[in-house]
């Protein structure tokens, strides 16, 4: 609460003291009304506007002055109408989207685009930015976008929760804990590594229940040490392409890949982005900070749920901000009793689907989670 009535006051004095909107309070605002309904205000001048108090209007932005004249309400007092039209003006006159920003936004009344813990929502700023391609961008356009991006965000578009599961290993873990994902209706992923070394029957079983497989590395090395050692095309023939084919052979078609050990390189992304649609970075250490994706990205960082990363209180924290149109990703290894730390216990796994079923989020598996993003519009 404290949050967004700072906002408001900081909207109060950005809308009142905006720069470059000539003022002069001997007019009153009867006067300007009058000025501006005597004649046809299709018809008025860049001078006959700058003499009414709009300093800001030029011979390039006379005709949308006066059609947003057309639009606005004359009975404000003179000096809300002439800030009120000069904002739109400076915003029509932007030739680039660098340098929106908060500031700016709150600058020209576009004060809609926060979150409801009163912190800037990054991806409604970079909605307004998708929306300048060059000058003559209309403000009252931005507005109404800007107000169904939001509504959709409240109302309409699904929060989501991405959990993952790696290494070939883990497979009999993971099938004895299917029932906790069917009594809450989630779908999750597995990423398998050592594809060849297991039982493909177990993996068929998993495809069959709904299980996403994903592709975890057929050797399950580091891959900026193994490039650094082997190079990229040794990389892509052993890590992936050995195992992929395989998978193909077995009926498997994986279009996500997550990473070993979260190491990666711009050059591994590149070659990834060749032969899976969709890329999983991941982050285990100490002290973890859970961070929310909103909107489609190919490529990820899903954070530790492993028994000795957790921070459940985080997690729930995280939940309970996610709006329409973001999605936690977040990723383990075995599930239950496991004889070493990567694994999350039966207990925590239920905490997560209990809760977030409790609030409406939708478990998804990790490439249809970012489809689902990318449907959004």
């Amino acid at each position: 609460m404290y949050n967004l009535k700072l906002k408001s006051l900081i909207l109060l004095i950005v809308t009142t003291s905006f720069i470059g909107c000539g003022d002069t309070e001997s007019q009153s605002v009867n006067s300007i009304k009058h000025n501006l309904l005597s004649k046809d205000i299709s018809n008025l001048t860049t001078t006959e506007l700058q003499n009414l108090g709009f300093n800001c209007v030029s011979e390039n932005t006379v005709s949308f002055t006066k059609s947003y004249l057309s639009d606005i309400n004359l009975n404000n007092p003179k000096s809300l109408i002439i800030n009120e039209v000069c904002k739109a003006v400076f915003f029509y006159e932007l030739d680039s989207n660098s340098p929106i920003n908060e500031t700016l936004l709150l600058k020209v009344g576009l004060s809609n685009i926060y979150k409801p813990n009163g912190s800037v929502d990054a991806w409604a700023i970079d909605k307004v930015k998708e929306m300048i391609i060059g000058k003559g961008t209309d403000i009252r356009d931005v507005k109404y976008e800007l107000e169904q991006f939001m509504l959709k965000r409240e109302r309409v578009w699904p929060k989501q929760i991405s959990i993952t599961f790696d290494d070939g290993i883990v497979v009999d873990s993971i099938l004895e804990h299917l029932s906790i994902f069917d009594k809450y209706g989630a779908r999750f992923t597995y990423f398998v590594s050592h594809f060849e070394q297991y039982d493909r029957r177990k993996f068929h079983i998993l495809q069959g229940y709904g299980v996403e497989i994903g592709h975890h590395g057929a050797l399950h090395v580091n891959a900026v040490d193994y490039i650094s050692k082997y190079g990229i095309q040794q990389w892509e023939q052993n890590e992936l392409l050995g195992q992929l084919n395989s998978m193909k052979v077995e009926g498997f078609y994986p279009e996500a890949f997550a990473y070993p050990y979260g190491a990666f390189s711009n050059e591994s992304d590149e070659v990834l982005s060749k032969h899976f649609k969709f890329i999983r970075k991941f982050d285990s250490r100490p002290n973890i900070k859970y961070r929310i994706v909103s909107g489609a990205h190919s490529i990820v960082t899903s954070y530790s749920i492993d028994d000795h990363r957790i921070d459940l209180k985080q997690i729930k924290s995280m939940i309970d901000e996610l709006q329409g149109g973001d999605t936690l990703f977040i990723s383990s290894h075995a599930i239950g009793e496991w004889f070493n730390e990567f694994h999350i216990s039966k207990e925590h796994l239920e905490a997560i689907l209990n809760y977030g079923t409790s609030k409406g989020i939708l478990f998804c598996s990790f490439s249809d989670c970012i489809k689902q993003s990318e449907k959004l519009r």
